[in-house]
């Protein structure tokens, strides 16, 4: 069970990387420097997001719509966490003086997360902060939030 859940997650995430490379940097530059944040939105969006999809599935227009947002915020979900493992295995990394690649960086990550989830009474609480910040920073970088580092404010004059 856990070596399979580790495997998928490291797997799906590493070819979505190599397909989505520049979300999954500027995701994991999210996570890496605005966490409280990303945790924020990453909550907001999953409350939100459910009554959003039902109202969806109400009316007969909207029903597509609704299977397209379900399937998007699952995939989402998932790769949370492989999102927060890039930025934890690239801290790992910088803190010991360690450069192979980020795809190392990502499965010291999963591996590391996998660990604190299995904590008995406490790994709930782990996981539950990995998935709302990994949301976040997914939907703040590709959202083109101006609280993502590296982004410009439409109002400032460097982005005109």
């Amino acid at each position: 069970g856990v070596l399979w859940s580790i495997g998928a997650i490291y797997l799906a995430g590493a070819v979505l990387m190599l397909l989505f490379p520049t979300l999954f940097a500027g995701s994991k530059k999210v996570v890496a420097t605005k966490p409280g944040i990303a945790a924020a939105v990453g909550f907001v969006a999953i409350v939100v997001s459910v009554p959003v999809f039902i109202l969806m599935l109400v009316t007969l227009v909207g029903v597509p719509l609704a299977l397209i947002l379900a399937g998007v915020f699952g995939v989402a979900i998932y790769m949370s966490k492989f999102v927060v493992s890039l930025a934890v295995g690239g801290w790992i990394a910088r803190r010991t003086d360690w450069k192979p690649n980020v795809y190392a960086d990502a499965l010291i990550g999963v591996l590391l997360l996998t660990l604190l989830e299995l904590i008995p009474f406490v790994g709930w609480v782990f996981s539950l902060a990995i998935t709302l910040v990994g949301v976040g920073g997914l939907l703040m970088y590709r959202s083109g939030s101006d609280l993502a580092p590296g982004r410009t404010s439409s109002k400032t004059p460097a982005a005109k």
